[in-house]
């Protein structure tokens, strides 16, 4: 009983030593020393989203600051993914390894993306290693009526902006030249339609936005649809909205339910509304899952009438889109679920769960909020205000009391 005592006692020993080991740490990315626009096709305009903005960073390992298996993050507001096929970058010197930063885009899950790095064996107590880094992205504008759209859509602006980044506290920042406009309405004018094409990695499918004609004095009427071919619309992740507010890419920063007849199916998604009020414009947005290799045929229903006007207005096309080759290694061929739960802690958490790579498989995206809180007011005798707060377990919402004094 005592060896068996003692061997329990060695083992937990060994444990907690094991567990105080690795160490979320900070301050190893250092300045954001530039972010440059290097066109990763024909776009006429340098806008945020459009690939491949170069981010370069300074890194510093200390080994009184990091250890061998401690970890350190730089998150990045606004970055929708990265625009490369490897799903790591190292930093290093020479030949030497320092920590190992696995790409974790946002897309459409969360408002930002991360680096997410551990650091190597290569890292002792007498290390002091310095060194840059950087890693094509492409930025968040906007592109649905999904949360995490809207709030990125106003993110920038045409012009000059400041483009900050975080280790920790510490705020990286830069700035970048973003041009306005659209680079994939080839010509057409933004009055008459705007149609748009997203690749979303973490949920391996592409992301396609319609935006109706300009009508002055509102719409009596009109149609808005997609339909496509070479791909699966799926009909769970649609939206159908009205907008008055769009940001310098033809994006909705703003987005209201529209009142419209729906017709969805695998390959077709149509709206007809009507009686939009002036200063509106209806647009909509769905997911599509496309084989890999496989182009996109895309048809845009676009006609409407406009208030006052006799004769309605055609601004339909169609578009090939070609087959897009920027996304996480190993993510084609897999399905991708993204489940939202709440919980005790007070920040969003992201978290993919081991998964098998080959075709066929399922990766579950894990999100996790914090548990929501109502506040109610009542009444007492006393001379101060005070709360008090009813808690709740996860699924369901907390109450916080405000307790007012009778005056």
């Amino acid at each position: 009983m005592k060896n068996w005592s003692s061997l329990v006692a060695v083992f937990t020993a060994f444990t907690l030593t094991t567990l105080t080991f690795a160490a979320e740490v900070t301050d190893v990315f250092q300045s954001f020393d530039s972010l440059t626009w290097e066109n990763g096709a024909t776009y006429q305009y340098s806008t945020p989203a459009a690939p491949s903005w170069i981010a370069t960073l300074s890194w510093k390992v200390l080994g009184s600051n990091v250890h061998a298996g401690d970890t350190f993050t730089l998150n990045m507001p606004c970055v929708f993914k990265f625009t490369t096929t490897q799903d790591s970058v190292d930093l290093n010197v020479g030949d030497t390894v320092y920590a190992t930063c696995q790409f974790a885009p946002g897309d459409l899950v969360v408002a930002y993306s991360q680096l997410k790095c551990t650091a190597s064996n290569n890292v002792k107590d007498s290390t002091n290693a310095a060194g840059s880094v950087h890693f094509p992205i492409a930025f968040n504008v906007g592109g649905s009526a999904g949360e995490v759209d809207l709030q990125d859509s106003k993110c920038f602006t045409a012009g000059t902006n400041q483009v900050t980044f975080t280790d920790g506290d510490k705020k990286l920042t830069t700035t970048a030249n973003f041009q306005g406009g659209s680079n994939t309405n080839g010509g057409i004018s933004t009055d008459t339609i705007v149609y748009n094409n997203r690749v979303v990695p973490s949920l391996n499918k592409q992301s396609l936005y319609l935006l109706g004609g300009t009508c002055d004095n509102g719409y009596r009427s009109g149609t808005l649809g997609i339909t496509v071919s070479g791909g699966t619309l799926d009909c769970s992740t649609l939206h159908a909205s009205i907008t008055d507010q769009l940001n310098a890419w033809f994006l909705p920063e703003e987005a209201e339910a529209i009142s419209a007849s729906t017709s969805c199916n695998e390959g077709s998604y149509i709206i007809n509304y009507s009686n939009i009020p002036a200063g509106y414009r209806p647009f909509l947005d769905i997911l599509v899952s496309v084989p890999t290799g496989q182009s996109l045929q895309t048809s845009y229903t676009n006609t409407y009438l406009c208030a006052g006007d006799s004769f309605p207005n055609d601004g339909s096309r169609s578009v090939t889109w070609s087959p897009y080759n920027n996304n996480d290694a190993g993510a084609n061929g897999n399905e991708v679920v993204v489940t939202t739960s709440t919980y005790y802690g007070s920040t969003t958490s992201v978290t993919t769960l081991p998964f098998n790579t080959e075709p066929g498989n399922t990766k579950t995206i894990v999100v996790d909020v914090p548990i929501p809180t109502t506040t109610v007011t009542s009444s007492y005798t006393g001379v101060s205000t005070w709360t008090t707060t009813i808690t709740a377990i996860p699924g369901e919402t907390a109450t916080v009391v405000e307790w007012d004094p009778i005056t």
